[in-house]
């Protein structure tokens, strides 16, 4: 059985963090799977449908890019709860091997955001306090 690569995306150019919740959009989606933006943006509103409205709502958000031309488009951010949905309904091949691409880039991006909260915390609290009138604000810092 010949296997397709699954191919490396670079996780900061497809996946952001929007606070806590990492997302992408479905103009990235498009892109990746080689497929039309019309045909996801379809595949998502029938989604969105089918779904209880709060999943819609979290997983779903209506957002606005220019394109190419510089004109306003229609897209929508997906959380990796409305990525997995979407890609729940993808067949094939090519598909499957693209979605396992999305979801590796999410990882990454969750690795990464870890790694970046982890090290700023390490280094907050490696900070001495460096004379008298500093040492306050290391108290009230250690207290919170």
């Amino acid at each position: 059985m010949n296997q397709s690569p699954v191919p490396i995306l670079k996780f900061t150019d497809f996946i952001s963090a929007d606070g806590e919740t990492l997302t992408t959009t479905s103009v990235h989606v498009a892109l990746v799977r080689g497929k039309p933006h019309d045909q996801v943006l379809r595949d998502i509103r029938a989604l969105i449908e089918q779904s209880p409205v709060d999943f819609g709502t979290r997983n779903f958000r209506p957002a606005i890019f220019l394109n190419s031309q510089g004109q306003s488009c229609v897209s929508y951010t997906l959380t990796r709860d409305g990525f997995t949905l979407l890609a729940m309904q993808s067949t094939g091949k090519k598909a499957v091997v693209c979605n396992v691409a999305f979801l590796t880039a999410f990882d990454a991006m969750a690795a990464y955001a870890k790694n970046q909260r982890e090290g700023l915390g390490y280094r907050f609290m490696a900070k001495k306090p460096e004379d008298k009138d500093s040492g306050e604000l290391a108290a009230l810092a250690i207290a919170a």
